[in-house]
């Protein structure tokens, strides 16, 4: 059984999504929005509008910063997610200085989907980030009902 989850506004119910950050690297060109029209779950989704891929996944990131990790723990990130097409994303558990504790590329559909990457923390970070990787891609992308949260071995 999974523990709480240690996302905050994890559902994208309270605009302007302050708890969440849509970061952008020039040449790539994105925006942020809360979305009411047919959310997965609640009243709301988080819709990422994509005029330009640009290069690397990572040059367009829905994240949360902050979430706290415990050395040795189980944990799963889960996300549902839809796209105008089939496209590629990435979840991405990160530090703060920028390395990779978990990642796994996945294939978000036209229909609502879920979504999930299982890892173990192997140090104890109070300020890791959650990021949801939509470079390479220009095609509109909505997420909802995402969740970190420590699971049983």
């Amino acid at each position: 059984s999974a523990g709480p989850n240690q996302l905050r506004d994890p559902g994208f119910e309270s605009p302007p999504l302050s708890a969440w950050a849509l970061l952008v690297e020039p040449p790539a060109d994105a925006l942020l929005a809360s979305d009411p029209i047919a959310p997965a779950g609640g009243s709301r989704s988080a819709r990422i509008d994509i005029s330009s891929g640009a290069g690397a996944r990572g040059a367009i990131a829905l994240v949360q910063e902050g979430v706290a990790l415990e050395a040795g723990r189980r944990y799963r990130v889960t996300v549902r997610a839809r796209a105008d097409e089939p496209r590629e994303f990435r979840v991405n558990v990160t530090s703060p200085g920028g390395g990779t504790y978990a990642a796994r590329v996945l294939t978000a559909g036209t229909g609502w989907a879920a979504f999930e990457l299982d890892f173990v923390a192997i140090v104890d970070d109070p300020a890791a980030s959650v990021r949801f990787e939509l470079g390479r891609s220009a095609v509109t992308t909505w997420f909802d009902d995402a969740a970190l949260a420590p699971i049983a071995d």
